[in-house]
């Protein structure tokens, strides 16, 4: 079943990130990383020092990539 789905992504203090074209820009002082975000029928933006992840059609496979894409990049910024 298609249902519209929407999930936010604290970003942690001093991190200034940015999407454009899918890519995901973030910078940390002297410290640049992009990374291209694809997700199927799935934007991404920032708001009020968040990630939103956005599906108007989100299916089981589109709900997984969505959680599994944010648990990847927490576990990433607490190893930092």
């Amino acid at each position: 079943m298609r249902k519209k789905f929407s999930e936010e992504m604290e970003v942690p203090n001093g991190i200034n990130c940015e999407v454009k074209d899918n890519n995901l820009s973030c910078k940390q002082g002297s410290e640049h990383v992009v990374r291209k975000i694809k997700i199927a029928d799935t934007s991404l933006s920032v708001k009020d020092n968040k990630l939103v992840f956005t599906s108007a059609r989100a299916n089981k496979k589109t709900i997984a990539s969505i959680k599994t894409t944010i648990s990847f990049k927490n576990d990433k910024a607490k190893l930092k």
